[in-house]
């Protein structure tokens, strides 16, 4: 029953955007399991610091991980206008934000998040990016941070604790 699990687990194919991205899967000590979620929020006007448009990605792991790094750009028109980048380690969460004066347009919050596991744990380390989707943006229409606009697509990634 387990071995069929772990076959789901490493077959399953995550949906961004429309886009199918296969989930990473690995194995551990004594089939102990970490996933880690990431995901890039919607780009908005900022209600909380006037005139400005902001973007973050988040990474929300099952257990502390030995290292997370989250690198976040903000995009205008197809154009990096912002990033932003956090590094952790021993944590099971990070965030990083970009923002940038606003300027009306179309907005997309790109992400790369890198873990590095435990020992014993693969992968070892693993990358994966994310993205929101292009988003219009009037400077004249403050956003919520909390809105609904900003609910995103996750992707999740597994580390197994080898045998």
């Amino acid at each position: 029953m387990l071995r069929f699990a772990t076959a789901l687990i490493i077959t399953a194919t995550i949906v961004i955007g429309g886009v199918a991205v296969p989930a990473e899967a690995a194995d551990g000590p004594g089939g102990e399991v970490i996933t880690y979620s990431v995901k890039v929020n919607y780009p908005y006007n900022s209600g909380e610091v006037f005139g400005t448009v902001n973007v973050t990605a988040d990474v929300l792991c099952s257990a502390p991980v030995a290292g997370l790094d989250v690198y976040v750009s903000l995009q205008k028109n197809g154009a990096t206008t912002a990033t932003g980048r956090s590094q952790n380690g021993g944590q099971n969460y990070l965030s990083a934000n970009a923002a940038v004066g606003c300027v009306d347009g179309k907005y997309q919050g790109v992400g790369h998040i890198s873990a590095t596991f435990p020992a014993g744990f693969s992968p070892s380390v693993t990358g994966t990016d994310a993205a929101s989707v292009l988003r219009d943006i009037n400077c004249l229409v403050a956003g919520v941070r909390d809105d609904e606009s900003t609910q995103a697509d996750t992707v999740t990634v597994t580390a197994r604790r080898l045998h």
